[in-house]
């Protein structure tokens, strides 16, 4: 239930501040920054000043970041353009791509385990997008 209730706070929160700013790009551009350099900050205090990872650390965390950045503004762009419902629904199929590719790709658990709480998802995205 609380996971439900943050997914809608964050997604009204979304919706609002990017229709307000008029730019998926600024509007996500400006929480990255923010949220990064919050992060930042926290590590370097938490692990004092020498911290900084290997090259290949920082490689693979930049490249996530740059990932995760394209993802989360093409969220965006999309919920200056349709209803948030419909693309909170769409957003959270990344919830079945995960299970699947956590069963098939990484051999994390059985088929049968994962396909009836994926299709309940699914009903879930359904219903969202109906209603």
């Amino acid at each position: 239930m609380a996971t439900g209730v943050a997914i809608a706070i964050y997604t009204v929160v979304d919706g609002l501040g990017v229709r307000a700013s008029h730019s998926a790009l600024r509007y996500g551009a400006t929480l990255f920054a923010l949220q990064s350099t919050a992060w930042l900050v926290g590590v370097v205090a938490r692990q004092h000043r020498g911290w900084w990872p290997g090259a290949r650390k920082a490689v693979i965390g930049m490249s996530g970041g740059v990932l995760s950045m394209v993802g989360y503004v093409t969220i965006l762009w999309a919920q200056l353009r349709a209803p948030l419902g419909v693309v909170s629904a769409l957003r959270e199929t990344g919830v079945l791509w995960a299970a699947l590719i956590g069963v098939v790709i990484f051999r994390e658990g059985k088929l049968r385990r994962i396909v009836p709480p994926a299709a309940l998802v699914v009903v879930g995205i359904a219903l969202l997008s109906v209603g």
